[in-house]
């Protein structure tokens, strides 16, 4: 747009100049001296355009110069905060796996601790190691307190967890099994046995065969008999028990 300011002004200009040619042809001397005036008006004239041109030109272009660094320096944050924002990604990432570590390592620990804690459990429990064998009666109503008038032991509860069973109340204790002679009473209170896998639960009732239990099997039958006055027939061998008997 000023470029064709420009291009008017000159045109204007050199019309001026050849119309005070024209009309001046009859005095040559003071054409000369109107065209030199002309001329250097029309100078001025284009001069002064140029400048204005020149300082209208200069501040856009400086004006773009500016605008180039501010448009750099917007890249360059632009690029810091995505640099930021990966580094913080991968940092979180990081930690995640460590998290995920640890948890993974903490479950075998936590089983292991599981198992010491009941291995050292086991060590702490007292059984009843002494070969022989245990009787009491079912007889849960007397609370495990011994018969005052026949003198006879009775439960009150019994318990299987892992390889523990327990008695609660009183219980006799048969050097031999087959006499209650010289029989050692135990007074109320909770007794453990060693059992395993090799050890015998039962239910055997007068000449029929004997009815076999694993040991939840036999703690649910118990629950059913607890207060029927059956015997109870623990024996132990070499510390563990070899046969649980509830008899009629």
């Amino acid at each position: 747009m000023k470029i064709k300011t420009l291009n008017k002004t000159l045109l204007a200009a050199f019309m001026v100049i050849s119309l005070a040619a024209c009309t001046n042809t009859d005095s040559p001397k003071t054409s000369v001296a109107a065209n030199q005036e002309v001329s250097e008006s029309n100078s001025d004239v284009i001069d002064e355009s140029i400048k204005e041109n020149s300082q209208d030109n200069k501040p856009a272009e400086a004006n773009k110069v500016a605008e180039k660094p501010e448009e750099n320096s917007e890249n360059k944050d632009s690029k810091s905060e995505n640099k930021e924002q990966k580094q913080t990604t991968i940092d979180v990432k990081k930690q995640d796996n460590k998290e995920n570590t640890k948890d993974n390592n903490a479950e075998p620990a936590k089983e292991n601790d599981s198992k010491e804690n009941q291995s050292q459990s086991n060590n702490d429990i007292k059984y009843e190691d002494r070969n022989g064998m245990f009787v009491s009666s079912l007889v849960s109503s007397q609370g495990g307190a011994r018969d005052e008038q026949m003198g006879l032991a009775n439960i009150s509860n019994i318990k299987i967890d892992g390889e523990t069973l327990t008695t609660e109340g009183t219980i006799d204790y048969l050097v031999d099994p087959n006499s209650y002679d010289n029989a050692e009473e135990y007074s109320q209170g909770a007794y453990n046995f060693k059992i395993n896998s090799d050890t015998t639960f039962q239910a055997v009732s007068g000449m029929a065969e004997p009815e076999y239990f694993t040991a939840d099997e036999f703690a649910e039958y118990y629950k059913g008999v607890k207060d029927s006055g059956l015997g109870l027939k623990v024996e132990v061998k070499n510390g563990v028990v070899t046969t649980v008997t509830i008899a009629s």
